[in-house]
């Protein structure tokens, strides 16, 4: 029912009213004042038309009669309100949704750009690596073990490690090598290095995925659908030398906390250069130790390193996959030697202090010990 309508409704009903107010007349009054601006229903012409025959052709009708009608509709429009937010939350959710997903999928695009230069440094592509890993779905979703979610993340992190494998010689790439023609390996090894990226700690990381369906795979246990994606054709090499990379590049990261390349002999440079000559027939990797003089941050963070090396390889043994260090940090961490005390720890330290000292030397060198057998 339209303004003028009403308009023309409240007119009528006033002459209906008459100089002795018709019950009827009143009543029709307070519904169009009550009513006029429910235009949804108003607009709906079987009631506009109850409602001229309940004030117009009949004067059978009661006071209670309306009042009954009128508490209907009200209840109507009651509903009618209630149905409408409803949906709008909804297509307020999807929308809120679309936007979320865009921005993560433009977040993972553009870290890959940044692995993918060539004028980015390793620490570079390793810090974008865990921006793109922590911007996939099921990383920002409350049911982070979401199977749909999980197969789309496992779908687009395949193509990327497979794009990066094809274009590296597995067998001759070192962490340790620096340079333009090194960025796919670069790229390579950060992915391996942020593999266990999570948004939170209940969460769940590409390296636990990898880790169960490889096992998962090695035992003839049956495969999640995400898992299977990982396992299958070219996907389990692809895996499996990112667990290799994985072990390497961490092993390096804690090399560079032990040690000081910077520092090193004339006698130690020689060792070195030989040793790069002949493929590691002559010569050696000796670097400079620091571990000794180092500060407990320092010394914990070596720790942690080579404690993910180390789960790396028990992954591959777990398979069945031979693995041994990159042969220039084999070397290097062969020449390692942590029982010489630093000038700090020769002076009179308090017992408990003393043993905590000894007790992070004694771990690091057990985690050495497992990489170098």
């Amino acid at each position: 029912m339209s303004a003028y309508e009403i308009k023309t409704l409240k007119r009528d009903l006033r002459k209906a009213q008459g100089p002795s107010g018709s019950r009827h007349g009143r009543a029709g009054l307070f519904f169009c004042r009550t009513f006029e601006h429910t235009p949804v229903l108003l607009s709906i012409s079987p009631l506009k038309t109850r409602l001229q025959n309940i004030l117009f052709l009949t004067e059978e009708y009661s006071m209670k009669s309306l009042v009954i009608i009128l508490a209907v509709l009200t209840i109507g429009v009651s509903c009618s309100k209630v149905e409408r937010p409803k949906s709008t939350s909804k297509e307020m959710n999807s929308a809120t949704q679309e936007i979320v997903k865009k921005e993560a999928d433009d977040q993972r695009e553009s870290k890959l750009l940044i692995l993918k230069s060539e004028k980015e440094s390793l620490g570079s592509k390793i810090a974008a690596a865990k921006d793109y890993f922590l911007a996939f779905d099921f990383q920002r979703s409350v049911q982070s073990k979401n199977e749909k979610l999980l197969l789309i993340a496992v779908r687009d992190f395949k193509v990327v490690a497979q794009d990066f494998h094809s274009k590296i010689k597995v067998k001759r790439m070192s962490p340790l090598k620096d340079g333009e023609n090194q960025s796919d390996e670069h790229a390579f090894y950060a992915l391996a290095a942020s593999l266990d990226t999570k948004s939170t700690e209940a969460g769940v990381s590409f390296y636990d995925l990898i880790r169960w369906a490889l096992r998962r795979e090695e035992y003839k246990e049956q495969l999640r659908s995400y898992e299977a994606e990982l396992v299958t054709g070219k996907s389990k090499q692809v895996m499996i030398d990112l667990m290799k990379a994985r072990m390497d590049i961490m092993a390096t990261l804690a090399l560079r906390e032990l040690t000081d390349e910077d520092n090193q002999t004339l006698g130690q440079k020689i060792k070195s250069v030989v040793f790069d000559v002949t493929g590691g027939v002559l010569g050696s990797i000796d670097l400079p130790e620091t571990f000794t003089d180092a500060n407990d941050v320092t010394k914990d963070a070596a720790i942690k390193f080579l404690e993910k090396a180390s789960k790396a390889l028990r992954v591959l043994k777990d398979i069945g996959v031979e693995k041994k260090l990159q042969r220039t940090l084999r070397s290097a961490f062969s020449k390692i030697d942590l029982s010489n005390r630093s000038k700090h720890e020769q002076e009179h330290l308090h017992p408990d202090v003393e043993k905590e000292i000894d007790q992070r030397r004694g771990t690091t060198r057990q985690l050495i010990d497992e990489l170098l057998q």
